[in-house]
């Protein structure tokens, strides 16, 4: 079962959300007043409030995500937060005349590659691992140092994850992403072993 937290979108929509500002400090061109105004008397200025808003004019084709774990005096934060596989990100695009910033439904579309994880109680200390999804494998797998391992796709959607990795398209595409692991094992090329074989993953 897995676990459920705070929605990874509920945080892209709280980052683009509009937001009031502070005091009737500011000059708008289409409200009667123009950045040169702050040059003539303050009689003459039209001052009043504002709103800002922030959106993505044009989306990436690898997007990181970087998670705050961690608070201004160092200490982890533990919060899970429940992402999703596939990731859409026209939502949070600019908008022009009600269209979004690129028409094409295909170029906001995302799919979880990888994730990383920090092992600890903060940024001073502990431990980094990655979950990745290797294609050539047709598995995700668990990076820690040498040691590689699969694991199921639960594992990733269950973890802590600290940045997330998505790749633009319906589906992880290995020339955008590669997962380069050597490795030594007996039979399984996920499992560590004391073999000699070496198995390469690209």
């Amino acid at each position: 079962m897995l676990m459920v937290g705070v929605l990874l979108i509920e945080l892209l929509q709280l980052f683009t959300a509009s937001e009031e500002l502070e005091g009737n400090i500011y000059t708008c061109v289409q409200c009667g007043g123009s950045s040169s105004d702050a040059m003539q008397s303050s009689s003459d200025v039209q001052l009043q409030g504002a709103r800002k808003k922030l959106s993505i004019s044009d989306s990436p084709d690898v997007l990181r995500l970087h998670l705050k774990r961690f608070s201004w005096n160092g200490q982890k934060i533990n919060t899970h937060i429940t992402f999703p596989v596939s990731l859409d990100l026209s939502p949070f695009c600019k908008r022009e005349g009600g269209v979004s910033f690129r028409s094409a439904p295909e170029d906001t579309s995302y799919q979880l590659s990888s994730i990383i994880i920090h092992h600890g109680n903060g940024f001073n200390c502990g431990h980094y691992t990655s979950m990745c999804w290797n294609s050539e494998a047709d598995s995700w797998v668990h990076c820690n140092d040498a040691k590689v391992t699969r694991c199921a796709q639960d594992e990733v959607l269950d973890s802590q994850a600290y940045i997330l990795f998505y790749v633009r398209g319906h589906g992880v595409s290995s020339s955008m992403v590669t997962s380069n692991v050597t490795m030594v094992t007996p039979t399984d090329p996920l499992e560590s072993g004391p073999s000699a074989k070496r198995v390469r993953f690209a």
